[in-house]
C-alpha cells in the first residue's frame, strides 16, 4: 500500500502566520552550504523540536533568489521576496532553529546584527519572531523568553508553538502553564483539527513524557488525546467519551484516530499496514465522513478518496469483507449533495440517497459532468417502479436542470443503460412507434440502437405490438423488418453439430395461440425468402413443435411431412414424427424393414470379421508355434473374431502339431495356446488330449527329453 497517495494538510494553523515552505528551504540552503559535519544530527534535532520542520530539497532555491549564502538573504531578503510578515518569521525562525548548523562564514559583516535589529521592532508584539530570537541566543534574549513564558494565551496554535520553543524548559513551562495548555486543547480549543494534524501529533509526542504517569484528574483530556492512536476508538471507549465531552466532534476523533498514526506519536501506536484495527479505523472514518449532513473542503474529499484507493483491497479481511467499500457499502447514507457529487466516482453504486424532486439536489446537475449526472437519474428512475406520476416528474424535472431532452438521450447506442430504456418503455414513458420514427428523423435506423435490443426476439407484448404495426403500414418486407431488429432467427433456437438443427422458440407466455401463429407465419416467411437455405430445417423443426397441431390441421401437417421426406430422406428417419404423422400399417412396416436391415447387417459383419481373420492368418505365415499364439492372441478380446480365430488355430493344431519340434519353449508356447482355447471354450478336453498326445508322441519318438515341469 502507498501512504502518500492519501493527502494530509498539517499544518494549517501556522501556514496563515509562517511561510512554512519558505522555513523548510532556508533549513535545506543552510545545511548543503555547510562545510562542517554531523549536519544530519543537527537536521534530526531541529526536526524534533520545530513542529512543522521537513527534509525539502533547494536546488530551486538559490536561482529563484539569486542568494549565495545565508548572510546575503538576511540582508537583501526584501529587496528579493516579498517583505511579508509571514515571510519574516520563516527567516528569524530558521535562523533561531538553525543556529547549530549556521557557521560563521555563511555571515559576513553586521549582516546578521543589522537584520536583528531591522525586526527588533516587530518582536515586541509578535511571540513568533520573539520565541525564533529567544531559541537563537536564550542568553542575550532572555526577556523575550520570560514574556512568552508568563504570558497568558488565548489561541491553541500558539501555546503550541510556545511549547515547542521551551523544549531546554518543557516540564517547568507545562506545569506553570498546565490550565491554559488542557483548557486550550479542550473546550476552549479554538485551532480546527482537520488540516493540523501534523500540530497535534507532534504535541502528542512531546507531551506523552510528561503526562503519561500523570494521576491527577485535570489531565484527562490530554491522556485521551495520546491514547487516540494505540486503538480504535469506538463510541463506547472511554477515549472517544473524554474528546467528544470536551469539543471533539465525532469527525476530528475519527481523523485523529486514524491519521496519527501516520507519525507514529507515542509507543504501541497500531502499526500501518497488515493491522486489522487499522483497517477499522479507516472504515470507521469514511462512514463518519460520508454520511455526515455538511459539506467539507476538497482536501477532506481527496484524504476519503485517497483511503477508499489505499484499502480498495485489505491486507487482511475485516469483517469479512475483502475491501473498504464492500465493507461501508450498507453502512452510507449520503444526505449532502457536494458530499454525493465529489465521492460519486468512487462510490457511485454505493449512493442511492439522490432526489431528484428535492431541489437540495439540484446543484449536483451543475456540478456532475453531463453523462454521470445522467447515469444518477438512470439509477434514480429505475428506484421509481409503480410511481408514474415520479417517474414523469422527475425526467421533466432533469430537462429543466439540464436544457436536454432525456429520451432522446437514448438515441444513441450505449449498452449499458438498455436496462433503463427497458423499463421506460415498460412504463409507457418512451413509446416504441415514436422513437423508432424519432430514429429515422435522426438518420439512425442502420445503426445499432437500444430499440433492435428491447424487440431482439420478441420478448413482450409490447414488441410483438410494435412488429404488428410495421406490418400494418406496408412500408417494410419481412427481411427489412428484420433489420430494423426483430431478427427473426431469434425464434429459432440452433442446436446439434454445427448447429445444423433447429426448435422453435415462439413459446410466449404473452401471447395467445392466435397471435402465436401470427409469429409463426413471420418467422416462415422470412426464412422461405431469405434464409432458404435453412428452410426444410425449418420445417422438420415446426413438424417437432409441441403447439404445431393448434396453427394447422393434422392433415396438412402429413401432406407437409411426406413432401419433406421426399426432399430431406433423414426425416424420414425420425421416430417421433413417425409416431405423429404414420398409420399403423405404415409403422408395421417400417419396422419390418429396420429387423431385416438389421439381420442383413449383422450377417454382413461377421463376413467381415472372417474375412478379416482368414486373411490374417495367411499373412502371417506361421511356421512356429510363437507365431500361432501372437496370432491367437490378437483376436482374444474380440468376441465376433475370436470366434473364427479358434476355428482356425484348432483346425491348424490338429492337422499340423507333430510338424512341430518338442522342447521345453514350444511347450510352453503350446500350452498357452491351449489355455485360450480352452477359456474361451473353443475346444473339448478330448480335442486338448488329442493335441497334446501327438505332440508328445513325436517327442517321444525321437527319444527327445521334455521337461515334465512345464
Amino acid at each position: 500500500m502507498n501512504l502518500e497517495k492519501i493527502e494530509k494538510i498539517e499544518y494549517k494553523a501556522y501556514e496563515k502566520l509562517i511561510n512554512i515552505e519558505l522555513f523548510n528551504e532556508i533549513i535545506a540552503f543552510i545545511s548543503n552550504t555547510r562545510t562542517g559535519k554531523e549536519t544530519n544530527n543537527i537536521l534530526y534535532e531541529i526536526e524534533n523540536k520545530c513542529i512543522w520542520n521537513k527534509r525539502v530539497s533547494c536546488q530551486n532555491f538559490q536561482e529563484k533568489y539569486k542568494f549565495q549564502y545565508f548572510g546575503e538573504l538576511l540582508e537583501r531578503y526584501e529587496e528579493r521576496m516579498e517583505n511579508s510578515i509571514e515571510n519574516i518569521r520563516a527567516i528569524v525562525l530558521a535562523l533561531g532553529y538553525g543556529k547549530n548548523i549556521i557557521e560563521n562564514s555563511m555571515i559576513m559583516g553586521t549582516q546578521l546584527i543589522d537584520f536583528i535589529n531591522r525586526i527588533k521592532s516587530v518582536a515586541e508584539k509578535d511571540i513568533y519572531i520573539k520565541g525564533a530570537l529567544y531559541l537563537y541566543d536564550s542568553k542575550k534574549y532572555d526577556k523575550y523568553g520570560e514574556d512568552l513564558f508568563n504570558k497568558d494565551y488565548s489561541n491553541t496554535e500558539e501555546i503550541i508553538f510556545v511549547l515547542s520553543i521551551f523544549s531546554d524548559r518543557v516540564n517547568e513551562f507545562f506545569d506553570h502553564k498546565r490550565e491554559q495548555i488542557i483548557r486550550l486543547l479542550a473546550k476552549d480549543r479554538n485551532m480546527e483539527v482537520i488540516g493540523n494534524i501534523g500540530i497535534l501529533s507532534w504535541l502528542v509526542k512531546n507531551i506523552y513524557p510528561l503526562i503519561y504517569k500523570d494521576r491527577k484528574k485535570d489531565i484527562s483530556i490530554l491522556k485521551a488525546l495520546i491514547k487516540l492512536p494505540t486503538g480504535f476508538q469506538k463510541e463506547d471507549t472511554t477515549t472517544y467519551k473524554e474528546l467528544l465531552n470536551n469539543g471533539y466532534s465525532e469527525e476530528d476523533i475519527a481523523y485523529l484516530n486514524y491519521f496519527m498514526l501516520y507519525y507514529h506519536p507515542v509507543p504501541k501506536t497500531v502499526k500501518l499496514g497488515y493491522s486489522i484495527v487499522e483497517e477499522k479505523i479507516a472504515i470507521n472514518l469514511c462512514k463518519v465522513y460520508i454520511n455526515n449532513e455538511k459539506s467539507y473542503e476538497n482536501n477532506v474529499y481527496n484524504f476519503i478518496q485517497g483511503i477508499l484507493c489505499r484499502y480498495d483491497k485489505f491486507d487482511i479481511k475485516c469483517y469479512g469483507y475483502s475491501g473498504i467499500k464492500d465493507a461501508i457499502k450498507y453502512e452510507i447514507n449520503v444526505t449532502n449533495p457536494i458530499t454525493f457529487t465529489e465521492l460519486y466516482q468512487e462510490l457511485g453504486e454505493n449512493l442511492y440517497s439522490f432526489d431528484i424532486l428535492d431541489e437540495k439536489w439540484d446543484i449536483v446537475s451543475k456540478k456532475m459532468e453531463e453523462d454521470k449526472y445522467e447515469e444518477i437519474l438512470d439509477k434514480f428512475l429505475l428506484n421509481c417502479k409503480n410511481e408514474k406520476d415520479r417517474l414523469l416528474n422527475s425526467i421533466k424535472k432533469y430537462n429543466e436542470l439540464t436544457g436536454k431532452n432525456y429520451v432522446e438521450s437514448f438515441l444513441n447506442r450505449s449498452y449499458y443503460r438498455q436496462i433503463v430504456f427497458d423499463f421506460l418503455v415498460d412504463n409507457n414513458v418512451i413509446l416504441l412507434k415514436d422513437f423508432f420514427e424519432n430514429i429515422l428523423k435522426n438518420g439512425k435506423q442502420n445503426e445499432e440502437n437500444y430499440l433492435k435490443s428491447y424487440i431482439k426476439g420478441v420478448k413482450n407484448k409490447k414488441s410483438f405490438e410494435f412488429l404488428k404495426y410495421l406490418l400494418r403500414i406496408n412500408k417494410y418486407n419481412i427481411n427489412e423488418i428484420s433489420d430494423i431488429g426483430f431478427d427473426f432467427e431469434e425464434l429459432l433456437n440452433h442446436y446439434g453439430y454445427s448447429y445444423s438443427s433447429y426448435t422453435l422458440n415462439l413459446k410466449k407466455k404473452f401471447l395467445n395461440i392466435k397471435e402465436q401463429k401470427f409469429l409463426f407465419n413471420c418467422l416462415e416467411n422470412f426464412i422461405f425468402y431469405y434464409r432458404p437455405k435453412k428452410y426444410l430445417k425449418f420445417l422438420e423443426a415446426a413438424l417437432k413443435y409441441d403447439k404445431i397441431d393448434k396453427f394447422f390441421k393434422k392433415s396438412e401437417l402429413r401432406n407437409i411431412y411426406l413432401l419433406l421426406c421426399e426432399l430431406e430422406p433423414k426425416t424420414y428417419n425420425h421416430e417421433w414424427l413417425q409416431k405423429k404423422f404414420l398409420t399403423t400399417e405404415e409403422l408395421e412396416e417400417i419396422r419390418e424393414k429396420e429387423k431385416r436391415k438389421k439381420q442383413l447387417e449383422k450377417e454382413n459383419e461377421l463376413l467381415e470379421a472372417k474375412k478379416s481373420v482368414m486373411e490374417g492368418f495367411k499373412q502371417e505365415e506361421i511356421d512356429t508355434l510363437e507365431k500361432l499364439y501372437k496370432f491367437c492372441d490378437k483376436f482374444e478380446y474380440s468376441t465376433t473374431k475370436f470366434q473364427f480365430c479358434a476355428d482356425i488355430v484348432k483346425e491348424y493344431l490338429l492337422k499340423n502339431i507333430s510338424k512341430f519340434i518338442t522342447n521345453n519353449d514350444n511347450t510352453m508356447q503350446l500350452m498357452d495356446i491351449l489355455e485360450i482355447l480352452i477359456d474361451k471354450e473353443k475346444i473339448s478336453t478330448v480335442e486338448f488330449t488329442r493335441i497334446m498326445y501327438e505332440y508328445i508322441k513325436k517327442g517321444v519318438q525321437k527319444d527327445e527329453y521334455i521337461n515334465t515341469t512345464c
